[in-house]
């Protein structure tokens, strides 16, 4: 794995990690922040020729965005159970 690799796993933890934190938030609209910064970091790698395959970049970006409106999901139902 190169340090392309690295950096791009890296960014999709970060994004996951702060996805959690703000799921739990009470305004179910500050979870779609990161959803939308998570699209504009992967495009971003994309153009920049970090990901260099277009099924990479959409896997990527079609697992991920799943994962995220889950966390979200399953976060607000929580929310709604308390």
């Amino acid at each position: 794995m190169g340090d392309r690799n690295y950096f791009i796993i890296l960014a999709i933890a970060v994004m996951l990690a702060i996805q959690y934190f703000l799921s739990k938030h009470p305004n179910p609209f500050a979870a779609l922040i990161v959803p939308i910064i998570y699209m504009i970091i992967l495009t971003g790698l994309f153009i920049f020729d970090i990901i260099q395959h277009v099924i990479v970049f959409l896997l990527l970006l079609l697992l991920g965005l799943l994962y995220l409106l889950r966390e979200w999901f399953e976060a607000q139902k929580s929310l709604k159970s308390k």
